[in-house]
């Protein structure tokens, strides 16, 4: 029996301009993360990571 396979999904649009540029970004300044956390739950979120 075969496996049905699933289509690869595209970013089109304003999603895909948005992508491009954050790629871009990511690619003249790899050293950065642009995290959507604070520094301090960060801090808290790899102290449990660690301790795990």
């Amino acid at each position: 029996m075969a496996l049905a396979i699933r289509p690869i999904p595209v970013l089109t649009g304003a999603d895909a301009e948005r992508f491009i540029e954050a790629a871009e970004a990511a690619e003249e300044n790899p050293h950065t993360v642009d995290l959507e956390i604070s520094q301090e739950d960060f801090e808290k979120m790899m102290a449990k990571a660690i301790l795990a």
